[in-house]
């Protein structure tokens, strides 16, 4: 692509920037949901995908941000926005046939070089061509998929209103599904509406680097909720960008001031959208009409930012870390990855994977709510003048810093996750819609007993936790359940988990709020702290220290809380499978059986036992015959195939 110099008509030629990620393979895909498991719905996580995060087909490694990069964050925020109103005045009317002349008759003098031209009602677009379909057919629809965090409830952090909700530039929602399949968009409202909660939180806490405040202009409806409309298409407009955009158009979803993101019950894509190239700073071509493509694999606030800010000018090939395909190279950073065609280098410049959900790592290249004096961004375009961002003036939730927390989607985009020490708390809140939950990464020793808890709890708040091990080690889809955790005691809506590490490594933690409330008073502290004493692991009780593969066996702790759930697990080496679950009984005992798999290695095995309550017994299994090559790890292995659940009834929201 030939980038155009300052003054040229051209500067106005619209293009698709298509940028599509390698989620699944040639595997039938149900997508994966949209946000993080709750923990009640976290055990369905058995079957998760790998998802590599290649936006480009052919993009071999990096960061994949197929079609769409994706950041998340969930959107909290509490206490008035003190932060710097940056002056932003309403933007005057655009003036429809000027731009519009001035598009078509860039387009014929550019003749789109390499790129096809395509039309689109009495617009001219200039597109890549084909659009791949990485993900299947249309046949393998996400309509199929099971709903994930759709329920209602509370008085969550919204959108920011302004005005009625419909005059001036907006960001429009439309969930586009076949017309031959169910509309369900009654069901995914919630979780449309939440993830579009924490783009806009992703815009605010983007804004704050340089002590500001932006919010994303949303067209809403009477009660400031987003107002999301649902339209059915043919399933061969489904195919492609450009038919999809037709029908679109064809509805009346074609106004001069209004960005148009789709919302995709399929497959096809991770996501696509239009971008001008022009980077004078007072220029008009991001204020036309655009239009931006989610699938259901991407459906998450990050990539749904990302599609949208190439509709807003994002990244022009002006900027000091161009990739020269309308992305950065400076990660992380929501719009950087290594794109076609060029394949550049990418440098690590902003070290915090957290910045993987945050506009412009270095606030040098597209986005600056208040850049340096005298920068690129003051004498080029900057996305954050955009006509379709307003100055904050609302709440904020008091976690808004640590949004998004997504774990899910820190692993799908294979970004490093932000660890709390051991010792520490942060406040938290469930401030967004309904089904958000908090997850948290900590290192663990092996042998530590460790203390999660909430305490705290804002008014009415019913916390929930649950407590995984490996999920940097085994990755979100091989996680071992540790413990889950409701109410502390009966009448104590707070939480407490104790357990033992069974190995040096990673381990996740999850908060979610039992009645699927959510507002910016629901609040609570969470900390994790190592346990009064270190406990030393006790003998474990076999009922035979041998066997053959086939072979049965129990495992029997005592001393153990009555009530107390324990797990019990069979580890070689490096690999753990779980071997059951038993509540201790009135005498403090526990016991499970099971059978040594046909596959289990010759030689020794340790069998682990961690309660609830920080009981932790182990002993030493021998297999005395090679019943096969590798250990199978038992009728209860997890299996890292298909796409993402949650565990224990935690679905990624």
């Amino acid at each position: 692509m030939r980038v155009l110099k300052a003054g040229a008509l051209a500067r106005v030629i619209l293009i698709f920037v298509i940028l599509v990620g390698n989620i699944i393979g040639n595997a039938a895909l149900n997508p994966p949901s949209s946000g993080t498991p709750s923990p009640d719905v976290a055990e369905a996580k058995g079957n998760g995908a790998t998802h590599e995060k290649a936006r480009n087909p052919r993009k071999p490694s990096g960061k994949a941000r197929g079609a769409g990069k994706r950041d998340a964050g969930k959107g909290k925020q509490s206490g008035k926005n003190k932060g710097k109103k940056n002056g932003k005045k309403a933007p005057a009317a655009l003036d429809k046939e000027k731009i519009e002349a001035e598009n078509a008759s860039a387009v014929e003098a550019f003749q789109c070089d390499e790129l096809d031209k395509l039309r689109v009602g009495d617009r001219t677009y200039c597109s890549h061509g084909n659009d791949p379909q990485l993900f299947g057919t249309t046949s393998e629809s996400a309509a199929d998929a099971p709903l994930q965090g759709t329920t209602t409830g509370g008085s969550p952090q919204r959108a920011l209103c302004i005005d009625d909700g419909q005059s001036g530039p907006r960001v429009e929602l439309v969930y586009v599904h076949r017309n031959d399949r169910p509309d369900r968009l009654p069901q995914l409202l919630p979780t449309f509406r939440r993830l579009a909660s924490e783009m806009d939180v992703i815009v605010d806490q983007s804004a704050r680097k340089t002590g500001a405040s932006l919010r994303i202009r949303f067209a809403t409806n009477n009660q400031c909720q987003v107002e999301i409309s649902s339209l059915g298409v043919p399933a061969n407009a489904i195919d492609g960008f450009g038919s999809s955009v037709g029908k679109l158009a064809e509805a009346g979803f074609n106004k001069i001031d209004r960005k148009y993101l789709m919302l995709v019950d399929a497959s096809v894509f991770c996501g696509v959208g239009t971008f001008a190239y022009d980077d004078v700073p007072t220029t008009d071509a991001h204020n036309f009409t655009g239009y931006a493509r989610i699938d259901a694999p991407c459906w998450d606030p990050g990539s749904m930012l990302h599609e949208l800010s190439h509709t807003l000018g994002a990244v022009q090939y002006s900027a000091p870390h161009t990739s020269r395909g309308a992305h950065c190279i400076d990660e992380w950073d929501v719009m950087c990855y290594r794109d076609e065609p060029h394949k550049p280098k990418m440098k690590f410049l902003c070290t915090d994977g957290a910045q993987d959900f945050r506009l412009d790592c270095g606030n040098d290249d597209y986005f600056a709510a208040q850049p340096t004096p005298g920068s690129y961004l003051t004498r080029r375009w900057n996305m954050a003048n955009s006509i379709y961002l307003a100055a904050g003036n609302g709440d904020v939730c008091p976690d808004a810093a640590e949004e998004p927390d997504d774990a899910y989607w820190y692993d799908f985009w294979k970004v490093p996750m932000r660890e709390l020490p051991v010792g520490q708390s942060q406040e938290r809140a469930f401030c967004s819609e309904p089904g958000d939950t908090d997850w948290v990464l900590f290192t663990g020793k092996r042998g530590t007993s460790y203390q999660v808890q909430t305490r705290n709890l804002g008014p009415e708040v019913d916390t929930q936790l649950i407590a995984y091990r490996g999920f940097k080690e085994q990755k979100w889809a091989g996680m071992d359940k540790l413990g889950v955790n409701d109410d502390r005691t009966e009448g104590d809506s707070s939480s407490s988990i104790i357990f033992t590490a069974l190995s040096d490594g990673s381990y996740l933690i999850g908060v979610s709020e039992a009645g699927n409330r959510a507002g910016l008073d629901k609040t609570y502290t969470l900390s994790i702290e190592e346990a009064p004493t270190t406990l030393s692991a006790r003998a474990l009780a076999l009922s035979r220290a041998k066997a053959k593969p086939g072979g049965a066996f129990s495992a029997t702790i005592g001393g153990v809380t009555p009530g107390a759930t324990v797990t019990f697990w069979w580890r070689q080496g490096d690999a753990a499978t779980e071997i059951g679950e038993s509540d201790a009984d009135a005498s403090g005992s526990a016991a499970a059986t099971w059978v040594v798999p046909k596959g289990a290695r010759k030689g020794s095995s340790q069998i682990e036992a961690i309660g609830s309550d920080g009981t932790y017994a182990t002993a030493v299994f021998k297999v005395d015959e090679k019943g096969g090559k590798d250990n199978k790890g038992g009728p209860k292995k997890r299996k890292n195939s298909g796409q993402h659940k949650g565990k224990d009834g935690h679905r990624k929201k």
